[in-house]
């Protein structure tokens, strides 16, 4: 039996923020993963498989926004970034 996978991102901007979004339908993964996944090298692929999420949640902290994520073991999970985004200033009347 093929299991089909999809992943899907999307970007936003308002109200001073850029937020990410990036939700797949995979495995999911446990409380007791998502305690470690911004641990520097942590990776659940294994030993030197990827360099995990610490680079992602280090960058959005040093700039002020905040990496969060839901997951659900059987259902896939969802990870949100969002930092400050000031876009572009209005124009003078």
């Amino acid at each position: 039996m093929k299991i089909h996978k999809e992943a899907a991102i999307s970007f936003r901007c308002a109200n001073g923020f850029l937020d990410i979004e990036v939700e797949d339908n995979g495995k999911g993964f446990s409380e007791e993963v998502g305690r470690r996944l911004y641990e520097q090298g942590y990776s659940i692929k294994g030993e030197g498989r990827g360099v995990g999420l610490y680079p992602v949640w280090r960058s959005a902290e040093r700039l002020g926004g905040s990496v969060s994520y839901r997951s659900e073991i059987g259902r896939g999970t969802e990870f949100h970034v969002r930092i400050p985004y000031p876009g572009q200033k209005e124009e003078p009347k």
